[in-house]
């Protein structure tokens, strides 16, 4: 049917097809109806949201700048060609480097506005805010767990700085980074009176997750004690236990609760993601139905077992980028072939303990992936 109709005089009428089907009022009536249910949707769809007023992720708005002449002074760092970097999430794989950032930030209001800009990454150990002031230099604040020692060693607040803007101005910020530890960080502004509970926020989730956590492992260790004297479940509490550990460290938490120095804090922290790795080779022993394999399995995990331990002790005591990457290699490395042990016993049929590799599968590829991300396997926008 087209959608042309001719009216009595012989002429033709265009009308909409949906016309042929329904009466003219009936049809109107729907249209009617359709434009009010339309209206709510305009109006949200029209709706303008301020950088002023709402948290934004700006990391694809930085400039970044890590060459030749990046341990220089802010006075030379001004100077420096910056290369724009246009992705949402910055990550660097550890080294020696350091970084800056540069990021313009504007208050088209004719109001005053308090910023506050914020480094989120758990892995950053020194970071430096150069922010412009009234006499034409900048004033800098020293954050990162590596030189300022947390109030309080359980409460996470990442690396920040205050920004204060007139009406109609802008300012162009410096930041610097450095540590031994891959970055994988995002560069948040947030309005100052909405910036505390953004914190209020993180640390709750922080302690809903940790304190499932402690509940979880005080009831499995009460288990190991009275009830299940299985080897097998008890070397499942002791990798349970490393888990936690892993999680409070990773949030820079662990360290600065066992001591005040910053610089000891970063070392625990960084140890108790590093005796993870060790905790699901000592546990694989339990899983795998290890006697029936090759001799050359077992001692592959052995072999394992010594590097990290010789590692965790080169990083205690000579903290260096590259024993961490190394940390980090080695735990990815090991991975795969457990997996594919796990898989040739499930074919075999070997007997497997599922109730307790299922788990160990689980847990493990969620920590060994995001060690893959550290080390430049995964992610985007990779700084080498």
């Amino acid at each position: 049917m087209g959608s042309a109709l001719q009216d009595g005089s012989g002429s033709h009428t265009n009308y909409p097809l949906a016309q042929c089907y329904f009466s003219q009022p009936v049809y109107n009536q729907m249209m009617r109806i359709l434009l009010l249910l339309l209206i709510p949707f305009c109006i949200f769809g029209q709706k303008s949201v301020s950088v002023s007023n709402v948290s934004q992720n700006v990391t694809s708005q930085i400039s970044v700048f890590s060459g030749p002449g990046s341990a220089g002074t802010i006075e030379e760092m001004t100077g420096k060609a910056f290369t724009p970097f246009g992705k949402n999430n910055f990550i660097a794989i550890a080294s020696n480097k350091v970084y800056w950032f540069k990021i313009s930030v504007q208050n088209p209001t004719s109001s005053p506005a308090e910023w506050v800009l914020e480094c989120k990454d758990n892995g950053i150990e020194y970071v430096n805010f150069y922010v412009p002031d009234s006499k034409g230099s900048y004033r800098v604040m020293r954050q990162g767990p590596g030189q300022t020692p947390k109030k309080n060693a359980l409460f996470i607040e990442y690396p920040h700085a205050s920004i204060s803007l007139a009406p109609h101005t802008s300012q162009t910020i410096y930041i610097q980074l450095t540590g031994a530890r891959t970055l994988i960080c995002q560069l948040l502004l947030h309005p100052t009176e909405k910036y505390s509970q953004k914190v209020l926020n993180d640390n709750l989730r922080f302690g809903l997750v940790g304190g499932a956590l402690m509940i979880r492992l005080f009831y499995v260790f009460l288990l190991a004690v009275f009830a299940v004297k299985k080897p097998n479940f008890r070397v499942y509490v002791i990798y349970l236990f490393a888990g936690f550990l892993a999680y409070t460290g990773l949030h820079n938490t662990l360290g600065g609760f066992l001591t005040p120095d910053p610089g000891t804090a970063i070392k625990i922290n960084t140890l108790s993601n590093h005796f993870k790795y060790l905790a699901y080779l000592v546990f694989a022993l339990y899983v795998l139905p290890i006697r029936q394999f090759s001799p050359l399995v077992r001692y592959v995990l052995y072999v394992g077992i010594v590097l990290n331990l010789i590692v965790g002790g080169l990083i205690y005591i000579d903290y260096q980028w590259y024993w961490t990457k190394l940390s980090m290699e080695l735990s990815v490395y090991f991975w795969p072939p457990i997996i594919v042990l796990l898989i040739f016993s499930k074919y075999k049929k070997l007997y497997v303990d599922w109730y307790y590799a299922i788990p160990y599968v689980v847990a493990t590829t969620n920590y060994v992936f995001v060690r893959m991300i550290s080390i430049g396997w995964f992610g985007g926008s990779i700084q080498q």
